[in-house]
């Protein structure tokens, strides 16, 4: 049941002088908790700030790891290998990246090796433009096509892979350069001769590749090449000859 004042005691409220009538002020709660002792004024920041500082360290610590996985510097790449072919565990991709890594005895804090699987044409050709793939194995059914493009070093022209002539002719992958124009004359006449009559080396058969099994390359018979756009040739021709060498051991996790 609601209470009612008189005049007479609602005056009396109003004069009175009393702690608990008076009206709260900044001023007057600052007065108030200064004149608390230790124990109280710990008690009152407890009771109303420190709830405001706990969500404040949380959102510090939040903005902290953001900007550090922001500003964190990127490791370089050593070498960028790109397999063309539909899919690929992601297991086995990451464990051949780090065995690769440990082969190429790089500091992984600065430096990485990306093995990428690359299933359509539209997406190397973008690689292959912007000069970001340094290595390329595919099968050759599909390197039959790339292969005349000179897209790729060649041993009669580049030094940098001569030594495909050190391999037997078996593993070497041979190859006619293709102007447009000679695409052309090929399309109304399928034994037209190019302009360049020369046939070149441009890459290397991994039929015999143990680690090509190993990968589990879902390929009949896999050719790999060396990209003319390369950042990282001496890697680049590392990498294929250990591709190559069925000497030096591959080690997985799964083996």
């Amino acid at each position: 049941m609601a209470m009612h004042f008189s005049e007479e005691d609602q005056k009396k409220l109003r004069e009175d002088t009393s702690e608990i009538y008076k009206k709260r002020t900044e001023e007057s709660t600052k007065s108030d908790v200064k004149n608390m002792d230790a124990k109280g004024k710990l008690r009152y920041f407890f009771d109303y700030y420190f709830k405001f500082v706990v969500v404040g360290a949380v959102v510090l610590a939040v903005l902290l790891v953001l900007f550090k996985e922001i500003f964190k510097k990127k490791p370089a790449e050593a070498l960028y290998v790109v397999i063309s072919q539909e899919v690929m565990e992601n297991e086995k991709l990451q464990e051949f990246s780090e065995a690769l890594e440990d082969y190429f005895k790089i500091d992984k804090q600065r430096e990485e090796i990306v093995v990428e699987i690359c299933p359509s044409d539209l997406k190397l050709q973008t690689y292959i433009f912007a000069n970001t793939a340094d290595v390329l194995i595919m099968d050759e059914d599909n390197f039959s096509r790339w292969g005349t493009a000179d897209y790729f070093f060649t041993a009669e022209e580049n030094k940098e892979v001569s030594f495909y002539q050190d391999y037997e002719e078996k593993y070497r992958y041979l190859a006619r350069h293709l102007t447009a124009e000679d695409r052309a004359k090929q399309e109304e006449d399928k034994t037209a001769e190019p302009e360049d009559k020369k046939w070149y080396h441009c890459g290397l058969y991994l039929a015999d590749s143990k680690k090509c099994q190993q990968i589990s390359l879902a390929m009949k018979q896999p050719v790999i090449a060396i990209l003319k756009g390369t950042k990282h040739k001496k890697n680049a021709v590392k990498f294929v000859k250990y591709m190559m060498d069925n000497e030096i051991p591959l080690t997985l996790t799964g083996d």
